[in-house]
């Protein structure tokens, strides 16, 4: 998240993505490479639905031309389709992949609760979990009330650190993650 981003870098996993998807959710992989190749020469993250999500609104964001906005639309169209056909495998990923992040988040959160000063420089990049559930949760249907429940402890800890401000990414990708519900991506970490 570091960096101008580039929406070419983005829209090509989207398209990817989307290319695989069907594939990925009748799957038992959480995780699925893509095998792509990346125009800015930076490394992809492998899919799940939670990456795929966050890269749509980031390719949104950056779309400038008549024809960047197309493409965005044309592969959102195609994502929707997808979902609308595999709307039960998606559900079934996205809890899956809900419960997997809420894991990872609340380890980060821990580790941010016992030592804020250590890791707050991290938090821009660590966050990206948190947005990944917020993404996932009107899919996540199979998640239990405890999971829920367990990220709502988890959101006091952070807000009881969170010092409202900037944008932690790129302005350029603002747009795509307002304050509501994206909170947590507005600001800075407490270290004293």
């Amino acid at each position: 998240m570091d960096g101008q981003p580039n929406f070419d870098y983005y829209l090509t996993f989207v398209q990817g993505g989307v290319e695989q998807l069907e594939s990925y959710l009748l799957s038992d992989d959480l995780f699925w490479n893509l095998g792509l190749a990346s125009p800015t020469g930076q490394s992809y993250p492998m899919l799940t639905l939670g990456e795929l999500l966050f890269f749509v609104r980031c390719a949104g964001a950056l779309a400038q031309s008549p024809a960047q906005e197309a493409a965005c639309r044309q592969s959102e169209s195609q994502l929707d389709a997808l979902h609308t056909r595999w709307r039960t495998a998606w559900e079934r990923k996205a809890s899956r992949e809900f419960q997997s992040r809420l894991r990872q988040w609340g380890e980060r959160v821990e580790e941010i609760r016992q030592d804020p000063a250590e890791n707050a420089p991290y938090y821009h990049t660590e966050v990206r979990l948190r947005t990944f559930l917020e993404l996932l949760r009107p899919d996540a249907v199979e998640v239990s009330p405890a999971y829920l429940e367990h990220l709502r402890s988890l959101d006091l800890i952070v807000k009881s650190l969170l010092v409202p401000g900037e944008f932690v990414w790129h302005p350029d990708l603002a747009p795509a993650f307002p304050r509501e519900p994206f909170w947590f991506l507005w600001g800075t970490l407490r270290t004293g």
